[in-house]
């Protein structure tokens, strides 16, 4: 009698090659997709944390704006849409896509790099009155930061505020 030997044939394992085929072809786009999502999630985090970053830091510097003894004016020496330099020379200013802050003695560092929007709006205590002309009557900052598709809004009243006597 003759004994038969156990295994696969060669039918069987192409049988079994096709199937393998067949599944990786049906997972391997859900696996890439998944990917994609993750890096571009991990990207979006990222923006959003320096986007956040930058305007902690922007209105952490306006917020400490100086005043005047005398008269309890805040002390800005050069204020725009894009930019603002304090009478201690700090400053936030946007270079081109690079938004740069100053703080005393240093050079300009890039604070967040392309950006697409930076504005500055400078405020009387109304909130209405754009002080933007005369900015030694500013008390309300306001800051836009557009990155990457993210925009963040923010808002800033200057700390302490003596008043003329």
């Amino acid at each position: 009698m003759k004994r038969r030997r156990r295994g696969f044939t060669l039918l069987e394992c192409a049988c079994a090659i096709v199937v393998i085929g067949v599944t990786a072809a049906a997972v391997l786009p859900a696996l890439n997709a998944s990917t994609d999502v993750f890096v571009a999630t991990s990207r979006a985090r990222e923006t959003c944390d320096n986007v956040a970053y930058a305007m902690d830091r922007t209105l952490a510097m306006l917020r400490d704006t100086r005043l005047d003894g005398t008269h309890g004016t805040a002390e800005i020496a050069a204020a725009s849409a894009g930019s603002i330099t304090l009478a201690d020379g700090r400053s936030v200013t946007l270079n081109g896509t690079t938004l740069m802050l100053s703080v005393q003695g240093s050079p300009p560092s890039p604070l967040l790099r392309d950006v697409e929007a930076f504005e500055i709006g400078l405020f009387a205590q109304d909130g209405v009155t754009s002080t933007m002309g005369s900015s030694g009557q500013t008390w309300i900052y306001t800051i836009r930061i557009k990155v990457g598709g993210f925009e963040l809004n923010g808002r800033a009243f200057i700390r302490a505020r003596s008043m003329p006597t």
